[in-house]
């Protein structure tokens, strides 16, 4: 599984979308909660919502994300 960050923007939709094609799996971060429909449909496997600047959070969205 890929982290994708800016996962809501267009580049981050577009990523989403062209790895899912390939089969490869993603998790979403995304800022706010209300764009999480938005990134489901572009494909992605799992969706976190939280903010880039809190470590806790970027820990927390690493998680299950393999080290490619």
């Amino acid at each position: 599984m890929i982290l994708i960050t800016g996962a809501s923007g267009q580049v981050g939709c577009a990523v989403i979308r062209a790895l899912s094609k390939t089969g490869i799996e993603t998790k979403a971060f995304i800022h706010r909660d209300s764009n999480t429909e938005k990134v489901k449909e572009s494909g992605a496997t799992e969706v976190f919502v939280g903010d880039m600047s809190e470590e806790k959070d970027l820990r927390e969205a690493l998680h299950g994300v393999a080290d490619r």
